[in-house]
Parts: structure tokens; C-alpha cells; sequence
């Protein structure tokens, strides 16, 4: 028998209990039915292009959509997006893959068996809201909306129009999908420079030191980081250093890969720092007055983390830590990478502080070249507390009994495959008790969505709305938008659309809060908001183009001498007391 694939058991489970179950009901809820063959139309109607944004991963690159005869046939960069520039990685030109999958999802469904027993009903848009409106409307007259809890993957995460419904039902508990090495840099950047993520100027740098990140195949940054290390390579001769476990394709490239003993990089950073420090070439003006440490202090701490004891740990030579320590405070400027070969270890917070100490002796924090603190245009995002940090930390306090939650909505995320120890996950929703009304909205059918009461067809990133804006890798804030390129398959919709609709049904303030006519409109009044943009053309002109980059504003650095570090003392804290 030949090897099963993850989506071939999803679709055996599926099916089977549709043919067993239900005589066959459910082949139609996929797109295309298998009895409807597709078919290619050709006239000689001009092609279409539309400007929108990539939502396949964290980087959100700008793209433009050909359509032709109302379908979409092509997708490429926009060359207008000043972090992309026109570039595009395979996974976003394979976005048709996922518009035109024939396994997506096209039609609401109710779980008629036992949960995660594979047997559905399907059902209307109207009995599905009006079901999960019933489970809302209670908790938020018993001032218990904590007791909603909502996961949100890449594909569910920024959604403004969803993030507004929240705020205005009050305070459900929201957090994001699993992402280790995501979560250990997003905490130990914030912890000590009081934002994240820091924006590699590499560019304009002459050294590039990478601790476990491939981002010539793979990063939060991706294509807009990896232009940007080949440009720094080609124009300023910056040499690239990298430590990893393997030879990725990042450290293949290198002028320098440096295999390490696995989870360890972060006693490598002490050690550089170490000798920075012995041989007197650290930033003492930015260590004396932009951090919480003097060197002083910082050499006494730093001690015991000698090159050789590096080397017994790491494997690498204590001679090769000296070298490139030197290497790295005397070659400015120089920016430093972290990667999953840091964050994905149990010490992925502290190794991160490490080298963000690394970062404070070499003083390259915020200045060309070096690592930089992030720009960003404020769309009006609401800020939404919440009691856990990610999806595993929700599910530990779960599966201890501490929290429940009444409604758990999975929005494009997939904890029952993502997150570690998944078949502890899978149990637990499965036990009606712990989680009683389980709705999952995605685009597929997932291994969480297999156990769920409810399923929603969700719109992809090509049939909705929404403004995005991301780290400016060039230090200039930008906005893009999220526009339909075609219109949703079958019957699902946008969560925008959902949350509308929900709003009306829950009525009061919440009705009042969710007054759009639909999302393009909501879209159109947080635009309106935006300082400048009326004068770059307004909506119509970010529509056309796809992004508007905030006029008058030139890169600048050091920003931080103006109002200091957004850490409680306003400096970047190498001695944490929120730890």
C-alpha cells in the first residue's frame, strides 16, 4: 500500500462518513463538484489587474491579481510595495492553489454524529449564525465574555473589521496560533527594546551575523530581508556569518557557516560580547545612557562567559568566537539575525536577550545598517487584553482546569495539528465539558475543524478586505490594501461579513459598533482616518495601487533619543524586572 498523505486521511474521514452517514450529501460542499467539470472559457476580453496583499505568511508582500473571463489566472509581485518591490516567493504565485483548491470548503456545516466522528449536516448561513448568536448573546448579558475564546492563525490574525467586533463585545480571550521561534524573538525583543520585531537594515550594512535564520528560504521577513542581505553583499562587500546545526541554503551562501551544538547560540553571543567588552571596542556612550547596565557592570556579569566556555558548550572554537567577535565591533556597520535555530528551544526568550545584548555593546540599535525598531502606520488596531500569550499556554491552563471557555472560535487556526503534544489537543476538544461549543471558520478542513460543531467556509486573502501594514523595511511607514481579486466561491464569506451579520443579530451597542453595509465600507471610513492619505490619492488611489507610502517622511534614525525606548524606564533593559 502506498504512503498516505495528511490530505488523503482528511479526505478518506471526510467522505466516508458523507457516503455512510449522509448518501453521498457532502461531495458538493468542496469546489469544484466532481460531476461539474471545469470549464475553459477563451474571448478576447483584456485582462484585469488588481492590487492586493498576501496573507500566506507573515510577510505580506504586495501582489497583483491577473483576472481574465472572471477568473483569476495569475498572481505576481507589486511593484509598487516598497518592501517587496515586485518580488514574490513560489508560495505566493501558488496562491491560485488555494483559491481554486477542490478541497476547500464552500458551505456551512453542522456536526450531526459525535464530535470529530466525521458526520455533518449541511446548513445555511443564517442557521449557522443564529446558532452561534445564541451561544454570544448570553455570556455578554452575564458579563462573561471572557468565556469566548478566540485563536487566530496567520490567515485570521489583523483582520480589522474582526478585531473592532471583538473590542466591542468585550473582552473575549484572544491569542494567536502556535509559533514558537515567532513568540521567543517577538518576547525577548519586546522585553528589552520595548517593541517588536527589529527590522535588519542589511542593506546598508557590512556585516551580517545570523544566528539560525534561512532566510534566503524562510523568515517573518522573507523576501523583503532577503533582497535586502544580497543588496548589502553586492554593494557594500558585507560579509555574511552564519551559525546553524545544518547547512541551510542561508548558510550555504555564507562566506562563513559555522555549524553550532543545537540550542547553545546564545552562550556564543555572551562570548562575543565578552570579549567586545575585554578588548574595549563596545558602544560605552550607548550602553552609559540608552541602557539599563553600565559596562561596568555588564563586564562583571559577563565574567564567567568566557570564549572557552563557549566553546565547551557550542562546539565552536574559542579562537573562531575571538576572531568574529572582532570581526563584528570593528566591520560597522552591523546587523545581527535570529531564526528558529534560536527561538525554537526551551531557551529561545533568553538566547534572544543574549543577543540583543550583543546587539547593546556593539550599540547597532537603530541606526543605518544596524538593528532597527520598527515603523508601522497606526490603522486604529484596538488593543485587545487578554489572559494568554499563544494557543499552548490557553490549552495548558485548559487541560489543568483553571479556565473553560463556552465558545472557542478557531479563526484560521489549526491547534489540533500546530501546537506541541497535539494529540493532548485533540482530547481535549473532543470532551464536550472542557470546550462545549467548538466553531471553526477557515478555508479547508483542518484536523481542528474535524471537530467541530460548527464549520464555516471562510473567504481566502483573494475574496476579501482589509488594510495591512507591515514593519517598513526601509524605515518609511506604509499602508497596503487587502481587496477581493474575484468573488468568493460557493457560499463563503469574508469574517468581516460574519461579524457583521453577528453584530446585528446580537443588537444593542454591538449593532451600533457593527453599522457598516458591508466590509468595503468599513474599509473605506479607517482609510478616511489616515493622515495623508486624502492628499495621496485617497482610497480610490490605494485601491488602484495597492499601497500608499506616508508622504514627507524620510528614514531616520535613533529614534529612540527623542522619547527614549517604550520600556518601563525608557531605556533598553539588559537587566529585566519584568522576567
Amino acid at each position: 500500500m502506498g504512503k498516505m498523505t495528511r490530505r488523503d486521511f482528511l479526505k478518506i474521514g471526510f467522505t466516508g462518513a458523507a457516503l455512510t452517514g449522509m448518501g453521498g450529501a457532502l461531495t458538493s460542499c468542496f469546489s469544484p463538484a466532481p460531476e461539474v467539470p471545469r470549464k475553459m472559457a477563451r474571448t478576447a476580453g483584456k485582462p484585469v489587474t488588481i492590487a492586493s496583499t498576501c496573507r500566506l505568511c507573515p510577510a505580506g508582500c504586495g501582489i497583483l491579481g491577473v483576472v481574465a473571463d472572471g477568473r483569476v489566472t495569475k498572481i505576481i509581485g507589486n511593484p509598487r510595495h516598497p518592501n517587496n518591490r515586485g518580488k514574490l516567493c513560489a508560495r505566493g504565485h501558488a496562491g491560485l492553489n488555494v483559491l481554486y483548491d477542490p478541497d476547500r470548503l464552500l458551505y456551512p456545516l453542522k456536526r450531526s454524529g459525535a464530535r470529530g466522528e466525521g458526520r455533518w449536516t449541511r446548513i445555511t448561513w443564517d442557521q449557522a449564525l443564529e446558532e452561534i448568536s445564541k451561544r454570544l448573546a448570553p455570556l455578554r448579558q452575564q458579563g462573561k465574555t471572557d468565556a469566548l475564546w478566540v485563536e487566530q492563525g496567520i490567515g485570521g490574525e489583523q483582520d480589522l473589521l474582526f478585531l473592532h467586533f471583538l473590542k466591542a463585545y468585550g473582552g473575549p480571550a484572544v491569542f494567536g496560533d502556535s509559533s514558537f521561534p515567532n513568540e521567543s524573538r517577538a518576547l525577548g525583543q519586546s522585553l528589552t527594546w520595548g517593541t517588536e520585531p527589529l527590522v535588519n537594515d542589511a542593506a546598508k550594512a557590512r556585516f551580517i551575523l545570523n544566528f539560525g535564520a534561512n532566510p534566503y528560504e524562510n523568515h517573518e521577513h522573507y523576501i523583503p530581508l532577503a533582497q535586502r542581505i544580497i543588496e548589502g553583499r553586492m554593494n557594500n562587500g558585507a560579509k555574511l556569518v552564519t551559525f546553524d546545526v545544518r547547512l541551510s541554503n542561508t548558510a550555504g551562501k555564507s562566506q562563513e557557516w559555522i555549524p553550532v551544538n543545537p540550542g547553545t547560540d546564545g552562550a556564543i553571543a555572551l562570548a562575543m560580547a565578552h570579549h567586545i567588552l575585554q578588548q574595549g571596542l563596545q558602544d560605552a556612550e550607548f550602553l552609559n545612557k540608552w541602557t539599563n547596565v553600565s559596562p561596568a557592570k555588564l563586564m562583571e556579569h559577563l565574567a564567567p562567559y568566557t570564549p572557552e566556555q563557549a566553546e565547551k558548550t557550542s562546539g565552536v572554537k574559542a579562537a573562531e568566537i575571538r576572531r568574529l567577535a572582532l570581526e563584528l565591533a570593528q566591520a560597522k556597520p552591523a546587523t545581527i539575525l535570529t531564526g528558529r535555530g534560536v527561538g525554537g528551544h526551551r531557551n529561545g526568550v533568553l538566547t534572544e536577550r543574549c543577543v540583543s545584548l550583543l546587539c547593546a555593546v556593539i550599540g547597532n540599535i537603530d541606526i543605518p545598517g544596524g538593528n532597527c525598531l520598527p515603523r508601522v502606520m497606526d490603522l486604529g488596531e484596538p488593543a485587545l487584553k487578554t489572559s494568554f500569550s499563544s494557543s499552548p499556554q490557553a490549552f495548558s491552563v485548559l487541560k489543568e482546569g483553571k479556565k473553560k471557555p463556552e465558545v472557542f472560535l478557531a479563526c484560521m487556526a489549526n491547534p489540533a495539528y500546530a501546537n506541541p503534544g497535539a494529540g493532548e489537543v485533540v482530547q481535549i476538544l473532543k470532551d464536550e465539558k472542557r470546550v462545549p461549543f467548538l466553531v471553526v471558520a477557515d478555508t479547508h478542513l483542518t484536523e481542528t475543524g474535524a471537530l467541530a460543531d460548527i464549520l464555516l467556509p471562510m473567504a481566502t486573502y483573494l475574496e476579501s478586505w482589509n488594510l495591512e501594514t507591515r514593519p517598513a523595511m526601509d524605515l518609511t511607514p506604509f499602508v497596503s490594501i487587502r481587496q477581493p481579486i474575484t468573488a468568493p466561491l460557493g457560499k463563503s464569506l469574508a469574517m468581516g461579513d460574519v461579524v457583521l451579520d453577528l453584530g446585528r443579530r446580537l443588537g444593542g451597542d454591538l449593532a451600533k459598533a457593527m453599522a457598516y453595509p458591508n466590509c468595503e465600507e468599513f474599509i473605506d471610513r479607517v482609510s478616511a482616518r489616515i493622515g495623508g492619505l486624502a492628499a495621496g490619492g485617497g482610497i480610490q488611489g490605494l485601491k488602484k495601487e495597492g499601497v500608499w507610502i506616508q508622504t514627507g517622511h524620510r528614514p531616520s534614525y535613533r529614534s529612540f533619543e527623542k522619547k527614549g525606548f517604550p520600556t518601563p524606564s525608557g531605556k533598553g533593559e539588559i537587566f529585566s524586572k519584568r522576567l
